[in-house]
């Protein structure tokens, strides 16, 4: 049964005990909270403040509301139901949970929005006092997100993805902190744990079967042992289901359906005017849902990575089409259950650079576009790789590399073989909080355009040039994301990391300007041509409801 739609973005649900919902939603150009009482119509609570304030949970009484905001620098706040007596509790935390007592609610550093798919940052659990304030480590052996606390209060769920490779899997830790009890362990995309109010079963959300929908698995709360197989809850999804909220007599259950539609689009391109000339053109319908487009050299083909499945396991491989659509051809399909992505060209148009977890954990490998000639390129087992570029020349190809939390960029010799690579390490752009991610490489081969990302937040890091020569950043817009450079190695396009395409003269660093608007869809994935008289981009809408069905 649908519960709310309002056409946009509704997500977080949490039920209290009276039957009242709070959830999150995007007005106008932030987060709010919500409360709906039973029989009537939504109440937006924290309407006080333009910052984002989201991912709330009711308190065991349902008298009081914890949530994410980004006001005054970010942190979690407690607020009465009504949206009255705000208090900052921490300045740092997403998508906490109470204790069943109300005393301590626990969090991660790291937040989990709508999908699992793609998530670059490791996260730590800790637990806080309602009272004091008083904080404490929990848990931050390898990555926990999302942590749910158990009706008993001894132990907390969460998900996390393997120390390497692409797996997400469900576990357990005691409240009191120790060693993390498996709950699930298999190719399959499993997140967004929720007790039920009896502590017998631990429901979630997995793509097992195909679809990411609603699955509930029999544990022991005490341990955490699972008692059973996996059981499958509901059907039919159309997006990707999960934010679990259960009611406290354990008969109701409300979720998040989320569905992204995208299309991608190529549009002519005016370099000398820095402007879009000409109507855009479908080149890839939605039902692709194609992700990292790119075009090739020569500019008739593009490449990207897409998700399908092999039977019962997630599966993204590499395909391409021509650059004004037409047959799709598949390069990669042996790597069943297994996640090929971030396809780039080489210069020549010869290759095509791409990272997997093919191995275990994520390399860097090299293929032909018909398939052939799959190359392996980096082997560590200890560490995973992603952010592929290829030098202008071909003879380099730089990667970032992820070994715990540590974010480092490399730079290789793609026809050297693993074990005889001399490795380059670009030095870090900042603390130990922060990385580069290298998007563009300049023709000349001088400059290396890309953003600051922080490991620990998601925030806007600001445009950066990386000089090849003397091994200094520069930044050049305080925002934006994707920075790719135009063929006068002088001009670079960026997104707002919305809907907006901007240009920025990197020589005279006068303001930027819009090129191109594609709101209220987003924009991504923004590319040009060699000769730089085409833009090839992808424009999504997200959209997301809630649901509740009756639970077994």
């Amino acid at each position: 049964m649908l519960v709310v739609e309002s056409g946009g973005r509704d997500l977080f649900p949490t039920l209290a005990p009276d039957g009242a919902l709070a959830f999150s939603r995007r007005d106008g150009g932030d987060w709010d909270v919500f409360l709906q009482a039973p029989g009537q119509a939504p109440v937006n609570v924290t309407a006080d403040s333009d910052a984002d304030d989201w991912q709330a949970e009711f308190s065991p009484d349902g008298a009081r509301l914890v949530f994410r905001s980004e006001r005054d620098g970010g942190g979690l706040y407690v607020m009465d139901r009504g949206g009255g007596a705000i208090r900052r509790l921490t300045n740092v935390g997403f998508n906490p949970s109470w204790s069943p007592d109300g005393e301590e609610i626990v969090y991660s550093s790291t937040q989990i929005v709508a999908d699992p798919a793609s998530r670059p940052i490791p996260g730590d659990l800790s637990i806080v006092r309602v009272a004091t304030g008083e904080r404490r480590l929990l848990y931050a052996l390898g990555d926990a997100v999302q942590p749910r606390w158990s009706p008993s209060g001894e132990r907390i769920a969460f998900w996390a993805f393997a120390a390497q490779g692409g797996q997400r899997d469900l576990w357990t830790v005691s409240a009191a902190g120790g060693e993390a009890v498996a709950v699930t362990r298999d190719a399959a995309t499993d997140w967004s744990p929720a007790w039920s109010p009896s502590g017998a079963f631990l429901y979630f959300a997995s793509d097992r079967r195909g679809d990411m929908d609603i699955w509930r698995v029999a544990i022991a709360q005490a341990t955490g042992q699972v008692q059973g197989a996996p059981e499958q809850i509901t059907g039919g999804a159309l997006g990707v289901r999960g934010h679990l909220a259960i009611s406290s007599d354990g008969r109701r259950l409300v979720f998040a359906e989320d569905s992204i539609t995208t299309t991608v689009e190529a549009a002519e391109f005016d370099p000398e005017a820095g402007r879009v000339t000409g109507a855009a053109q479908v080149i890839l319908e939605a039902s692709t849902l194609a992700f990292d487009v790119e075009p090739s050299p020569d500019g008739q083909s593009i490449v990207f990575y897409s998700r399908a499945h092999s039977g019962n396991a997630p599966e993204e491989s590499i395909y391409v089409t021509g650059s004004r659509g037409g047959a799709i051809r598949r390069v990669t399909g042996d790597n069943p259950g297994g996640r090929d992505r971030g396809p780039v060209w080489s210069p020549d148009g010869g290759r095509i650079a791409f990272y997997s977890d093919r191995s275990g954990n994520y390399e860097v490998w090299t293929v032909d576009p018909d398939g052939s000639s799959l190359t392996q390129v980096t082997r560590d087992p200890a560490a995973n790789r992603s952010g592929i570029l290829w030098s202008p020349d071909g003879a380099r190809l730089l990667y970032r590399q992820r070994s715990g939390p540590s974010r480092d960029t490399y730079v290789i010799d793609p026809a050297r073989r693993p074990l005889e690579q001399v490795v380059e390490e670009l030095p870090a752009i900042g603390g130990s909080d922060e990385y580069f991610a290298a998007s563009s490489w300049s023709s000349d081969g001088s400059q290396i355009a890309g953003t600051r990302v922080y490991v620990n937040r998601a925030a806007p890091g600001g445009v950066f040039l990386y000089d090849t020569s003397a091994r200094t950043f520069r930044i050049v817009a305080p925002d934006g994301d994707d920075p790719r450079w135009m063929s006068d190695d002088r001009r670079l396009i960026y997104t707002d990391g919305g809907s907006r395409l901007m240009l920025l003269d990197t020589a005279q660093l006068s303001p930027p300007r819009e090129i191109l608007s594609i709101a209220p869809r987003l924009l991504d994935s923004v590319r040009l041509s060699r000769d730089n008289r085409t833009l090839v981009y992808r424009a999504a809408v997200d959209e997301s409801s809630l649901w509740q069905v009756d639970l077994p």
